[in-house]
C-alpha cells in the first residue's frame, strides 16, 4: 500500500507498539494547528497572544488573536485565560493580563478608567484621572483647581479669583479675589499666602 503524507489539518500518530501499520490521519486538536506533513513531536501550539477551539487548524495564523479585554498568556490556549486587570486596556492580542507595549495594550488612558481590560467610562467631575486609573473617582480635585468631567490633570482658578474648596468641578467655582486683595491664580486658595496679597503690599512691592 502507497503511504501519503499527512494532510494539512490533521496528524498522523506513530503507529502503537507492535504494531506496524500507521494510524489514520486524526484531526488536529483545538489550541493546535497542524501543516501539511506534521513533524513526529506533533501538532504545533497556537502561539501566546491567540487561542483556537475549532479543530483541524493547518497555519498559524488560522489562531485567533486574544479579544479585546481579554488576554491569552499560554500556548495551545483553546480560549483567552481571563480578563485583564483594572486600570489596563487590552486592544486585542494581548499577552499579559497588565500590557504597557501600547500595541497589544496599555495603562488605561489620562481622563478615562477602565475595567476588565476596556474603558468603562470617563472621570467624575470634581476629580482626576491620570494613567491606570481603574474608578472613576481615583483622586479629587485639589483646592484652588477644578476638574470637569474627563480631566486627566486639574486646572487651576484663573488669575482675580481663588478657591479654598476641594473637589471643585468647574470654572465657576472657583470665586473672585476678596476686596483689598489680588489673587495671580495658579492655584490660589483662601490660605495661599504667596498667592494672595494685600493691596498695600502690592503697592509697596510696586
Amino acid at each position: 500500500m502507497e503511504c501519503t503524507p499527512c494532510p494539512p489539518g490533521f496528524h498522523c500518530p506513530p503507529p502503537s507498539q507492535g504494531s506496524s501499520a500507521a494510524s489514520a490521519p486524526l484531526p488536529c486538536p483545538a489550541g493546535y494547528f497542524c501543516p501539511r506533513e506534521t513533524p513526529p513531536a506533533g501538532p504545533a501550539p497556537c502561539p501566546k497572544g491567540t487561542f483556537s477551539s475549532a479543530l483541524g487548524l493547518s497555519a498559524a495564523g488560522q489562531c485567533l488573536p486574544c479579544p479585546e479585554g481579554y488576554f491569552c498568556g499560554s500556548e495551545g490556549l483553546v480560549e483567552p485565560m481571563g480578563r485583564c486587570r483594572p486600570g489596563f486596556l487590552c486592544f486585542g492580542g494581548a499577552q499579559v493580563p497588565n500590557p504597557t507595549d501600547h500595541q497589544t495594550g496599555s495603562p488605561c488612558p489620562r481622563g478615562a478608567f477602565c475595567q476588565q481590560g476596556v474603558i468603562v467610562g470617563l472621570c467624575s467631575e470634581g476629580y482626576y484621572c491620570a494613567w491606570g486609573s481603574s474608578s472613576p473617582e481615583p483622586d479629587l480635585c485639589p483646592a484652588g483647581y477644578y476638574c470637569p468631567t474627563g480631566t486627566d490633570a486639574p486646572a487651576p482658578c484663573p488669575p482675580g479669583t481663588f478657591s479654598p474648596r476641594r473637589g471643585n468641578a468647574g470654572q465657576d467655582d472657583c470665586v473672585a479675589c476678596p476686596a483689598g486683595h489680588f489673587c495671580q491664580g495658579g492655584g490660589a486658595t483662601v490660605n495661599d499666602q504667596y498667592k494672595s496679597h494685600t493691596v498695600g503690599q502690592a503697592q509697596t512691592q510696586a
